[in-house]
């Protein structure tokens, strides 16, 4: 061919094959991203690495596509790579950044940091920090800590092996990476190479990899023996705990629900490693970040219910990752994939009666959480905070007004005013209580009325003396299998489970009082609640009140009194309703003693309505419907105890109802 037509056509080749700028920006970021982890001061190692990224910051002048090093997930990739120190000075370099340019450091920025980092740590005279130890006697004391630890550690490993001979050279901390780390050949197919480049080693399934290893007894970080993947200084590639030969990419991993698991078991594996106080005197076992059947270091992850201080962590943990991951606002979509992680990894801590099963976690509607509050408490410091939409909140509870579908014949008008004079006066209970339900519908307008609300009351005075009327309204309002539900579930669902969950809250004289109680341990003590009472006290007590906003928190201890007050039969009733404070019901148990009641009232606006029950537990029926019949609210100090009776017990409103994650986390306990 003529030069004159060869060489634009060699140029033309040569500038097709190596000029393509997305395949050249590939080729840097890719290197970029494979680049080994620096160990803590090896000048030479950051020297080179920071000259590769100030290549890769001229190139990106010149190349568009060199623009996806300024995201900040490949400047994380990047950060990984450096040790420890040197991301904590970045952090507070980038920071100084944001502060005074009001924008986020960019990878111009992170380029020349790392220059500047590396002319430091390799001046002459100063930058060498390490310091030799030749004496033989710091050497033996090493060795010595080296094979303590390592006894140590096997108890918890799944197949760790004896080290003989020349393998215990592995155990020596060495500055070479993994490619030379090896000097006997590959241990599956005795070629000479390292078991990272083992073709035969690559092209195995992922489940057959891990057998391989457990069975040689291999690092999953670095594929050498001698020590665990939590202990591991040459740790490969990938960006988890584990070597990129078991990396499995997102999208092998196919539905929602795996996906999320596998990240919070990442999340929580690697987090909660670090937390030595976390209670895990329960059922453990060993969760990793590299997919649902890899088993890196043993990591004890609680698999049954947490304790306070244990959710607190584990919320703690995951908030603050999430901030991290997904910036200082996440999104909705990343708060509810959280949260689906985590009742997705802990089965035990699924709400039965919600939707979802994690919105104690968090719920979106509402907003609500866990995971919701504590990343608003992390945000409450900064200066920019979302605008929260307001909202009108609708009645709930006792509060809200129902159409009952099945009524009798209802009276109005002049007919219903006719009635009630005749109540007034009428002493016959059986036509009293016809007499009732034909005003149904009228006294529900009044109670709903809150201008008229107290004239109940007044307009129906046989409330005061007539016992059973409160069973009535309440089975007129949600029928008779939802009114005896308290009475038949109790005993048999959930008082044991209350009694067995109190056994683990902060021992006090007032619980163990309760406790052998509840269990008929003290029959002999008067001074001591009968059983029923007192599992109901405890399960208070598993439930006490919070602190809000315009409130003070109260213990549980002070809050019994507002739900039941113990008046001996010799003094007068009149004296304590005078010296009572308070609109909302509670219980009046009169008699000789706690455990020897002659009569119960329901106290309702200081006046006192007789209770049909005989037993404390029947007592506790008609209190609680006492606030539907009248549409009275709960007692602030007692909303978490009224919530749960409401809907775990009566399941009234479950789905509808704006229940707290303590009362959800408190379900998930008693029916998983």
């Amino acid at each position: 061919m003529p030069e004159e037509r060869g060489y634009p056509e060699a140029l033309s080749l040569l500038n097709e094959k190596y000029g393509d700028e997305l395949k050249i920006a590939t080729a840097l970021m890719e290197k970029a991203f494979k680049w080994p982890a620096i160990k803590s001061e090896d000048g030479k190692a950051l020297s080179a690495f920071s000259m590769f990224l100030l290549s890769c910051r001229n190139t990106m002048k010149d190349v568009e596509y060199m623009e996806e090093m300024d995201s900040p997930t490949n400047m994380r990739v990047i950060m990984s790579k450096l040790p420890y120190k040197i991301r904590e000075k970045w952090r507070a370099c980038a920071f100084e950044l944001q502060e005074r340019e009001r924008g986020r450091a960019r990878f111009k920025e992170l380029v020349d940091f790392l220059v500047r980092q590396a002319k430091i740590m390799s001046d002459p005279l100063f930058g060498d920090l390490e310091i030799a130890a030749t004496d033989k006697n710091t050497k033996y004391q090493q060795g010595n800590k080296l094979k303590k630890d390592a006894k140590k550690r096997s108890s918890f490993a799944t197949s760790v092996m004896h080290i003989e001979g020349d393998q215990r050279e592995s155990l020596k901390p060495s500055p070479v990476s993994s490619s030379s780390a090896f000097t006997q050949p590959c241990m599956l197919c005795k070629k000479k190479h390292v078991l990272e480049d083992c073709r035969e080693f690559s092209d195995k399934s992922y489940s057959e990899k891990l057998e391989f290893l457990k069975k040689s007894g291999l690092c999953f970080g670095c594929l050498i023996k001698g020590h665990l993947s939590k202990d591991c200084k040459r740790r490969l590639t990938c960006f988890q705990k584990h070597s990129s030969m078991l990396h499995i990419s997102r999208q092998e991993k196919g539905t929602k629900d795996q996906e999320a698991k596998t990240e919070m078991k990442g999340t929580v594996a690697e987090n909660v490693t670090s937390s030595t106080s976390i209670d895990l005197s329960h059922e453990t076992n060993a969760c990793t970040g590299a997919g649902d059947n890899c088993i890196l270091a043993i990591v004890p992850v609680c698999r049954t219910s947490l304790n306070h201080q244990t959710r607190r962590q584990l919320v703690n943990i995951l908030a603050s990752h999430m901030t991290e991951m997904h910036g200082r606002i996440p999104s909705h979509k990343h708060k509810e994939k959280y949260a689906l992680g985590i009742i997705t990894l802990f089965p035990s801590l699924r709400d039965p009666f919600s939707p979802k099963g994690y919105e104690h976690f968090y719920d979106g509607e509402k907003g609500t959480g866990y995971l919701a509050w504590r990343l608003k408490t992390m945000s409450r410091n900064k200066s920019e905070r979302p605008v929260k939409a307001t909202t009108v909140p609708q009645a709930q509870g006792p509060n809200r007004r129902r159409s009952v579908a099945s009524l009798p014949e209802q009276l109005d008008g002049d007919a219903c005013q006719e009635t009630i004079s005749f109540l007034v006066y009428c002493h016959d209970d059986p036509s009293v209580f016809k007499k009732m339900k034909m005003t149904f519908e009228h006294r529900q307008n009044l109670v709903h009325d809150s201008q008229r609300t107290t004239d109940v009351p007044k307009s129906f005075p046989r409330f005061l003396d007539v016992k059973g009327l409160l069973n009535q309204d309440f089975v007129l309002l949600f029928g008779e299998e939802t009114s005896s539900r308290l009475l038949e579930k109790w005993d048999m669902t959930f008082k044991l489970k209350v009694i067995e969950e109190s056994k683990h809250l902060t021992k006090s004289t007032e619980l163990h009082q309760l406790l052998n109680a509840a269990e008929k341990h003290a029959e002999d003590n008067d001074a001591n609640w009968d059983s029923d009472m007192a599992s109901l006290l405890l399960l208070l007590h598993l439930l006490p009140p919070t602190a809000g906003r315009k409130r003070i928190k109260i213990s549980a201890s002070d809050a019994v009194d507002k739900m039941v007050h113990f008046h001996k039969s010799c003094c007068s009733i009149d004296e304590h309703l005078r010296g009572r404070e308070g609109k909302q019901p509670y219980i009046l148990a009169v008699g000789r003693a706690h455990k020897r009641i002659d009569t119960f009232y329901i106290i309702v606006d200081k006046q006192l309505i007789p209770c049909q029950a005989t037993r404390s537990l029947g007592a506790f029926d008609e209190l609680f419907k006492s606030h539907y019949v009248f549409s009275l609210t709960y007692e602030e100090s007692l909303v978490h105890f009224y919530t749960f009776v409401q809907t775990t017990v009566y399941s009234i409103d479950i789905t509808t109802t704006d229940e707290s994650p303590r009362v959800r986390e408190f379900r998930a306990k008693l029916f998983n």
